[in-house]
């Protein structure tokens, strides 16, 4: 094309006139992707033309930006595109009125002889969108032809992954275009739902030759689809620079090429996913970890972080996975498990693998779905790409790797597409055969969302809460939040449902809610609901029973080898719990010593504290059945005897309603146990009761709630005539035992002898006097 009505300084060449802004390289016409060129020796007045070449398309730094990147005649005017959706072009064809028209300038600057790389970036396209575009100097006349590109979908979309299409690498770069071209052709006739590509590396063999870049830049496909492209060990050149329009270019990974750094890192995020691109031919440490941190730093919520780079730190074709792509193994994981990346995308080896999740270099046990897809992996996969034009191939090492899932190479070309969606990854690997079909020989999906949780009360505990994790795959480290009504409920308890020896922190210092931070020394690993903590409640003091909601407001969860916790998706978030004064129960016995002659029964008292209109009792209670016998149990102040008792050798559970509900702070006898001796010996028997389990329920309320026991246990010295009186212990009574108690006549239990001269205290009044030798001796007389 001529530029129109352009008025240029005309400079005299020798004896010839030509004009100034002539922008005709002297390479060779075929280089120039033209009919020809213009020769010094022509001797008339030309019009310089406006030439353009090698167009690439890269992804923006998010999905509403697109980059373009093309050669120009040196010395353009300016670099523009212009777009415009499709909907609105003439004829479907023609651009349309200026107001519809988006206009971008952008840089040019010299490149290789004869050329300006020119590069613009579009902004504020709208998503799932068709557009039209044209670039050129922003002349009319100078536009080159209109292509179309379709922004994606940033919640759902497909990529491209391609590995090393080095087109020259096997001696005849025109056969590795054609591969190159066919492999694109196929993989967009098939997958026309293709958003953009993904390059491992090595797009030529040569980084300065031009014609492998035409070669490698030419198939149609590249015109409508963004290509993100990595730094390959062959592509260490200028030229790449010259070639791609990268987003978030940094020069951290870059080499110096005069006083610049070029070719460094760069990263870009499409929907809910960071894209990491590293120049893995740079062994900077430091510059990789600056780059990669602050790149997460940046984007720190996204849900997916991808990396891409060319060395195969894990793959396993025998020329590289061993040797320089082993080195950069040492270096890059630990960044790469430091910054939770999902997935790492690598070519160089020109063999297909692929790892296990990985963390620390070692396989990860990961949790699958019923169809075998990972859910939430706790390590890092690494995919290596054989290669995308049949330029050249690799075998695979003679020994399978440990950390390789798959690993293939039959040298046919290959591809691969990724689908990213909110919750799925899903990686299909294909082979191209000779007739043209495609062979799926590899796939991979991951399911990545939040864990379910929810709280909920359980019919028989309502006073409790639970919360509770599903689709959860190794969570290690809660932080979970809870709300109530603190006049209302009262928090008494937290505690792990499965013990676990990790930490455990409850935070109550806010009124009305509870904090709990955990961390598990068992990792949880469920699909289905499973129950994690339980959170008791109870009546504030003083406060009548009430039923209330638990609110579960906060749930991150961090699973194994993460650093990031994750908001879990809550399914239910409030829970019924009903709160209750929570009574306080013992037993006792009025009596601690009787004597058998006068009284053959021992007799116990359940009393409650506590209570607010308490009306119904479940106890259970134990007894040596061999020695006694339990008569029927007696309420204490009630008109009507409703109840029930079961004894099964001497563990008995007895069943109570209280016609007239009972309200005390203090201590209330309800139920009176009678045990009955067996026998009556000649020496003491001792009966003792222990209550196992207590639990009540209230007038209004109707809900089980287990009381504090604050005496388990009560017990009964049972003894005969014959045992109290022999206070010399003798065996028998006679003027023995009332020579041992007039000897400590008057001694009281506030006295120094009282331990050695209180058998003789026979009464029980802790003072041995004449009613203890009274009874003595009217035992020896009858």
């Amino acid at each position: 094309m001529f530029s129109k009505g352009k008025k240029k300084q005309f400079t005299k060449i020798g004896s010839l006139i030509l004009s100034s802004v002539l922008a005709v390289s002297i390479l060779p016409a075929s280089a120039l992707g033209d009919g020809g060129a213009v020769g010094e020796e022509a001797a008339v007045e030309v019009q310089a033309a406006y030439t353009s070449k090698a167009l690439s398309l890269s992804p923006g730094s998010d999905v509403s930006q697109l980059n373009f990147a093309w050669y120009s005649s040196v010395d353009p005017g300016a670099a523009v595109v212009q777009m415009a959706k499709t909907a609105d072009l003439v004829n479907g064809t023609d651009f349309p009125a200026a107001d519809k028209i988006m206009t971008f300038t952008g840089t040019t600057s010299a490149a290789v002889t004869g050329y300006n790389s020119n590069k613009v970036t579009a902004t504020g396209l709208e998503p799932n969108t068709q557009y039209a575009y044209r670039f050129g100097d922003g002349t009319d006349g100078n536009w080159s032809a209109a292509s179309n590109y379709k922004t994606p979908n940033p919640d759902s979309y497909t990529f491209m992954y391609v590995g090393d299409p080095q087109i020259g690498a096997s001696g005849n770069a025109t056969t590795d275009g054609a591969g190159w071209k066919r492999t694109m052709q196929l993989a967009k006739q098939n997958f026309p739902n293709i958003d953009f590509v993904m390059s491992g590396g090595d797009q030529v063999d040569t980084g300065t030759s031009e014609a492998q870049y035409d070669l490698y830049l030419a198939p149609d496909q590249l015109k409508n689809i963004p290509v993100a492209t990595t730094v390959g060990n062959h592509d260490t050149n200028i030229n790449y620079q010259y070639h791609y329009n990268v987003p978030n270019l940094t020069t951290l990974g870059g080499q110096k090429v005069g006083t610049d750094i070029v070719n460094g890192d760069y990263s870009y995020t499409y929907g809910d996913a960071l894209y990491m691109v590293l120049n893995s031919n740079s062994s900077s440490t430091a510059d990789h970890a600056v780059f990669m941190r602050q790149a997460v730093a940046d984007h720190p919520d996204t849900k997916w972080r991808f990396v891409t780079l060319h060395h195969d730190i894990y793959g396993a074709g025998s020329a590289h996975s061993q040797s320089d792509s082993l080195d950069r193994r040492l270096y890059l994981q630990p960044v790469i498990d430091e910054l939770d990346i999902d997935l790492v995308f690598t070519g160089h080896d020109h063999s297909y693998a692929r790892s296990y999740p990985l963390y620390n270099s070692n396989v990860q046990t990961q949790f699958k779905d019923g169809e075998g897809n990972d859910i939430n992996p706790t390590g890092t996969s690494y995919f290596t790409a054989n290669s995308a034009s049949g330029s050249k191939y690799y075998d695979l090492a003679p020994v399978a790797e440990y950390y390789s899932e798959a690993r293939i190479q039959h040298r046919k070309t290959s591809f691969s597409t990724v689908t990213v969606t909110p919750t799925t990854f899903t990686y299909d690997t294909y082979e191209i055969e000779t007739d043209d079909s495609l062979t799926k020989i590899d796939s991979y999906k991951v399911l990545k969302k939040p864990e379910d949780a929810k709280v909920y009360a359980k019919a028989e505990d309502k006073s409790s809460t639970y919360y509770a994790i599903k689709n959860a795959n190794a969570v290690k480290d809660l932080d979970v939040t809870f709300k109530f009504d603190s006049t209302k409920a009262k928090f008494k308890a937290a505690a792990l449902v499965t013990p676990d020896t990790g930490s455990f922190v409850v935070d109550t210092a806010t009124a009305g809610e509870v904090n709990i931070k955990a961390t598990l020394a068992t990792p949880i690993h469920t699909v289905d609901y499973a129950d994690v903590i339980k959170l008791t409640f109870e009546a504030p003091t003083g406060q009548k029973s009430a039923v209330t909601n638990v609110e579960l407001t906060r749930s991150d969860l961090t699973t194994l080898n993460k650093h990031k916790a994750k908001v879990s998706t809550i399914e239910a978030n409030n829970a019924p719990i009903t709160v209750t004064n929570q009574p306080n129960v013992k037993v006792y016995a009025k009596m601690s010593t009787i004597i058998a002659e006068l009284s053959k029964k021992a007799e116990f008292y359940l009393a409650l504290s506590n209570t607010d209109d308490v009306n119904a009792l479940d106890v259970t209670f134990k007894y040596d059945s061999t020695k006694f016998k339990l008569l029927t149990p007696e309420l204490i102040g009630q008109d009507d005897n409703i109840q029930a008792f079961e004894d099964k050798d001497g563990t008995v559970r007895f069943l109570a309603g209280f016609t007239k509900p009972i309200t005390a702070e203090g201590y209330t006898d309800v139920v009176k146990l009678t045990l009955e001796p067996k026998n009556i010996f000649n020496r003491f028997l001792q009966a003792d009761i222990e209550l196992e389990k207590v639990t009540t329920a209230s007038k209004g309320i109707n809900t089980e709630v287990l009381n504090n026991t604050e005496e388990k246990a009560a017990s009964i010295l049972i003894r005969t005539f014959k045992d109290v009186v022999d206070v010399n212990e003798d065996t028998k009574a006679d003027v023995g035992d009332i020579s041992f108690a007039t000897q400590f006549y008057r001694l009281t239990s506030a006295d120094s002898g009282w331990a050695g001269a209180k058998r003789a205290d026979v009464v029980e009044d802790n003072v041995i006097d004449t009613a203890d030798l009274t009874l003595i001796m009217n035992h020896i007389i009858n």
